[in-house]
């Protein structure tokens, strides 16, 4: 192939087991099956901090350690997490308050920066992320530009030292692409390509040998 590839695993979602009865929920869970799909070839594991009483997505950064950890003490992979609380809010500290956390512990390689938002409206994902009447999952520019800012501080080490994390933009559509590039254009580290339904983000240097290329 003249082109490497970088295969993402998306373990799980919001959407519970009421829509996903077959998604990983503990940090165990995401664990083991992060470790299965590393083995099988991916490069890249991305997982939701769920309840494991209710599987409904939450901000534990504990839940988020503790997948990042397992998975990364057995094999080498980049894994990075989805963790807030819904509803959403418009305090970009509260967003990133978990990506803060896990950068200052030393163990987040990567975060993201959604520049997008959704309308959730159905019965089954209305009732799962806000309840029956739907909301918006809302991703403002205030928001955005603070997770920039966040991602485009110096790295720290991987010794358990703070660090900040490589940015990894999530663009499911168009238009989200032309929202990020005010961030990204600021930003030597964003590769320069994208493909749709999949993330991306370089930072040379920053991330696993086998993974990260300049």
């Amino acid at each position: 192939m003249a082109n490497k590839v970088w295969i993402e695993v998306a373990m799980n979602g919001a959407w519970t087991r009421a829509l996903q009865p077959n998604i990983p929920v503990t940090a165990e869970e995401i664990s083991r099956e992060g470790i299965d799909c590393i083995n099988a070839g991916a490069a890249i594991i991305h997982a939701h901090s769920l309840d494991p009483d209710t599987g409904k997505q939450n901000s534990d950064a504990d839940i988020c350690q503790a997948f990042i950890e397992g998975i990364r003490e057995q094999v080498d992979a980049i894994v990075y997490p989805s963790s807030i609380d819904f509803p959403l809010g418009d305090d970009a500290d509260q967003r990133n308050a978990t990506t803060n956390e896990l950068c200052r512990r030393g163990v987040l390689e990567w975060g993201i920066l959604d520049p997008g938002s959704c309308n959730f409206s159905t019965k089954e994902s209305a009732a799962n992320l806000f309840g029956d009447d739907g909301d918006i999952y809302a991703n403002g520019p205030g928001v955005l530009k603070a997770s920039a800012r966040l991602a485009a501080q110096e790295p720290g080490s991987r010794d358990g030292a703070p660090r900040t994390p490589a940015p990894n933009l999530d663009s499911y559509a168009k238009g989200r692409c032309f929202t990020a590039r005010y961030p990204a254009s600021r930003r030597r580290y964003f590769a320069s390509c994208c493909q749709m339904d999949l993330p991306f983000a370089s930072r040379p240097g920053s991330g696993r040998s086998r993974h990260w290329q300049n």
